[in-house]
């Protein structure tokens, strides 16, 4: 709750990472986020299913505070089809940007084919490009989108990043997100570029 949220702790931190926010406390996201910005401290958030769905109004708004936003594939469709439940507005632009074909010259051709995969709520769909571009206009620097065993994706407003995976025995996914992201954001931390910091996560 408000009362809860660490202010001083904030304050003194080189970097706030958040995570899952679970039913009220993703109402918090807001409050968090203005607190860090206010004393100049980044932010990175890995948001979690609740604030993908019911929290989804609340993680739009705070994204213009947000540096850094990390999501696997299903998540970032998940918030996506939520938002476009929730706002004809959007959905309305949305089809007509993905109607228009635009495409921002960030997108190298080459990269893998999860950029040209469209997420389809009804009758609409879109592709990773235009949420890429979509979120960059919302506020962060920085979108991850991770996609398991076919690789990372990362995203800025100058260019778009591809990563393959490391092929490896697989014993157990979870925690995978996780340490990918803490990886890559420590890593930017200590100032290494997106390229490392990619390298780092995998």
């Amino acid at each position: 709750k408000a009362d809860q949220i660490p202010n001083d702790a904030i304050k003194e931190s080189k970097y706030l990472y958040i995570t899952s926010l679970s039913n009220e406390a993703a109402q918090e996201l807001t409050k968090l986020t203005q607190v860090a910005k206010e004393c100049n401290v980044p932010i990175a958030l890995n948001p979690g299913k609740s604030q993908l769905t019911s929290g989804a109004l609340f993680l739009k708004n705070a994204l213009s505070m947000i540096d850094i936003i990390i999501m696997n594939k299903t998540e970032a469709e998940l918030f996506m089809k939520t938002l476009m439940n929730q706002d004809q507005e959007l959905k309305d632009s949305l089809r007509c940007e993905n109607n228009m074909q635009q495409c921002s010259p960030l997108i190298d051709q080459r990269l893998p084919y999860l950029l040209e995969d469209t997420i389809t709520l009804d009758d609409h769909e879109f592709s990773l490009k235009l949420f890429f571009q979509k979120l960059l206009d919302w506020g962060p620097r920085i979108i991850v989108v991770t996609h398991g065993c076919n690789g990372v994706y990362v995203a800025t407003k100058s260019r778009c990043y591809f990563h393959p995976s490391k092929p490896v025995t697989l014993v157990s996914s979870v925690g995978a997100g996780d340490a990918f992201g803490s990886a890559f954001v420590g890593a930017l931390l200590k100032k290494y570029p997106i390229e490392r910091a990619i390298r780092f996560g995998i």
